[in-house]
């Protein structure tokens, strides 16, 4: 009965052994916006927008265009992502 007793006490901590060689370490992945397709569509006009007007925003920050955008009704998420997307672009264009 000692050895069945002890078996029986040592299978969760097997079992839990097991699972921490098994688990990997997670990758961290930067949050974004679970957006529909009218909110999608809506990141694509405003990304437009931001880059046929970017002489009007070079001068401001980030913070100051989405609080600027926001002020007319657009949806935060939209607004963010389009700006993030757009501020992307300006980096990757001024690298090359």
């Amino acid at each position: 009965y000692f050895y069945s007793a002890v078996a029986v006490l040592l299978l969760p901590f097997a079992l839990g052994l097991i699972v921490f060689f098994i688990n990997r370490k997670e990758e961290e992945r930067p949050l974004r916006w679970q957006m529909n397709k009218h909110q999608r569509f809506n990141v694509e006009v405003l990304r437009d927008f931001l880059r046929t007007h970017q002489k009007e925003w070079a001068h401001k920050t980030p913070g100051q265009i989405k609080q600027q955008i926001t002020a007319h009704g657009w949806d935060p998420a939209v607004v963010e992502t389009a700006i993030e997307d757009f501020e992307a672009k300006n980096a990757s264009n001024s690298n090359t």
